[in-house]
């Protein structure tokens, strides 16, 4: 009889852990922290209850004609897309719109792309036209409202994303946006990376760089590094050895750069780089010296009328630009002094 009571307590133990195991395994409504598509959901059903069965079938074949075609992706793959930055889910959903005919209401035509969601990607469509169903929410909230004013452009895009998820909810918003966040969020952290980094070597900066982002990205990263055009990642590595590159001396540097480039853009690429750079520096070699004998002339010159100091001015753009670049820069300062003008006045 002592041994009935530790017995009785541990199969309670065992039911209270099977019956809690039983409804953590059970499948959670999808966005369950979303806010409430009841309203929309009904507006939907009363245009669909007014319709005779006939009338449905006959919608919901048109929905798949319009919108059916080979190539769509799986359910699986268009949320694992959405996950990693793949798949730009506002982007699909607008390319389903362009599809409806413009006799079609937005109303008429977002009930026909939820109708072929259902059908085309079951069971997982019903996800797919909740989500596109919150987007359509949060487009109509946008238009109606805006940020407060005297925001930074960080403040103003941290409201927006409270907006998003006001609408839809974290998972729901993450899904459609969190790729569009984390590149527009990133230049920031770019920036306090520098700042936090500034006195490590180049070559640790570029090895916590790397870590900085794939921390920042987390599912977005492969999708980053992958779409990436080469010469940001050049332009990157530049900024970053920045301040290694200006210890060095002009040779030392000169061939430094080379051979980063080369690295990124061949030694073909590395050559037109610096004949571009050589260009370059000839020009504001030249617009330095122009502008210098510009002012001498002028001062030298003081007494001439208006009409004297142009056709002299005319003939020294000459020397230095030629005819055909003299006009254009004759017009840089006609624009400039006529900004001059209006901010002194």
């Amino acid at each position: 009889m002592q041994n009935k009571k530790p017995l009785f307590i541990i199969g309670a133990v065992l039911f209270v852990l099977v019956v809690g195991l039983f409804y953590m395994l059970q499948p959670s409504d999808d966005f369950a922290n979303g806010p409430d598509l009841e309203s929309i959901d009904k507006q939907e059903q009363q245009m669909l209850d007014s319709m005779s069965e006939e009338e449905r079938k006959k919608l919901k074949d048109e929905a798949l004609l319009m919108f059916d075609q080979p190539g769509y992706l799986s359910f699986e793959e268009i949320m694992a897309g959405a996950r990693n930055g793949k798949v730009k889910l506002v982007s699909e959903l607008w390319k389903l719109r362009r599809r409806c005919p413009p006799d079609l209401s937005p109303e008429e035509c977002n009930l026909r792309i939820k109708i072929f969601l259902r059908e085309k990607f079951n069971p997982g469509g019903e996800k797919l036209a909740r989500l596109f169903a919150y987007y359509v929410r949060y487009e109509k909230h946008m238009q109606q409202e805006q940020p407060p004013e005297d925001l930074t452009p960080e403040e103003q895009y941290k409201w927006v994303k409270e907006q998003r998820r006001k609408i839809m909810g974290e998972e729901a918003a993450h899904l459609i946006y969190g790729y569009e966040e984390a590149r527009v969020e990133f230049p920031q952290k770019f920036n306090s990376f520098l700042a936090d980094t500034k006195g490590l070597s180049a070559e640790e900066r570029l090895k916590k760089y790397e870590e900085m982002r794939k921390e920042h990205y987390g599912d977005y990263y492969n999708t980053i590094v992958e779409r990436e055009p080469k010469f940001n990642t050049y332009d990157v590595e530049m900024t970053i050895r920045q301040d290694q590159l200006a210890s060095l001396d002009a040779s030392q540097r000169d061939a430094r750069v080379h051979e980063i480039r080369s690295q990124y853009f061949g030694e073909d690429g590395a050559a037109r780089m610096e004949a571009v750079d050589k260009q370059i520096q000839e020009e504001q070699e030249r617009t330095s010296a122009y502008e210098d004998a510009r002012s001498k002339l002028l001062e030298a010159n003081p007494s001439a009328s208006a009409s004297e100091k142009d056709a002299m001015l005319a003939q020294l753009r000459k020397e230095y630009f030629g005819e055909e670049e003299a006009a254009e820069v004759a017009r840089r300062e006609k624009m400039r002094e006529e900004m001059d003008k209006l901010k002194n006045q």
